[in-house]
């Protein structure tokens, strides 16, 4: 057993406990997540990444701890095991990634202390910073709609996609910027909240 793995178990144990089944379904798994965690930190700029999952920096521990959750989740669809994953990622680096949400084959965040990400469509090289939401927001028919994001889209700290947002590729949206069932273009960057947003072309 590996340095890592070891570490996840200690982790766990000292805020639930897990049984002998879960440790070996974790064990059967954390390969695989720590190959979807290197795709997904090695795709962007992280000065601290060296090819190794290293669980003392909590971009790349959070990246680690959803995927380890997630495909967990679609192979085994343990979910007692995966609530506990879930719920470590929180304590320890106060975000929250639910295992049953898509997120894409590469992603990455910075600070993600305070993010909340729900069940919107994410493309792919989806990137977020602190205090970032994505969320849901109900229709005149009381049907609960989330946003689709597209490829490249990069959320600075606090900024937030509600509702039926609809946003291009390529697209920036600025510190505290607010998009509530609203439609981006391709190659912009968004500025402002709600009804008084701004939004500039993307050189």
């Amino acid at each position: 057993m590996d340095e890592l793995t070891r570490i996840v178990l200690h982790q766990l144990n000292n805020l639930f406990f897990t049984s002998r089944e879960e440790e070996t379904v974790l064990i059967r798994y954390i390969y695989s997540a720590k190959k979807k965690t290197v795709e997904c930190i090695s795709a962007f700029n992280n000065k601290y990444f060296n090819g190794e999952i290293y669980p003392y920096n909590s971009v790349i521990y959070c990246v680690f701890l959803f995927w380890l959750g997630r495909i967990i989740w679609l192979k085994e669809a343990e979910r007692k095991l995966c609530d506990k994953i879930y719920y470590l990622n929180k304590a320890l680096n106060a975000v929250d990634l639910l295992y049953e949400i898509e997120l894409p084959n590469i992603w990455s965040c910075e600070h993600p202390v305070g993010a909340v990400m729900g069940r919107a469509k994410y493309g792919n090289r989806f990137y977020f910073c602190q205090g970032c939401t994505v969320g849901g927001n109900y229709n005149k028919d009381g049907e609960l709609i989330y946003p689709i994001i597209g490829d490249d889209v990069m959320m600075y700290s606090d900024s937030k996609i509600v509702g039926a947002s609809v946003i291009g590729n390529n697209v920036s949206m600025a510190a505290n910027s607010y998009v509530i069932n609203t439609n981006i273009p391709d190659n912009s960057i968004v500025f402002g909240q709600g009804l008084n947003i701004v939004i500039k072309e993307k050189h």
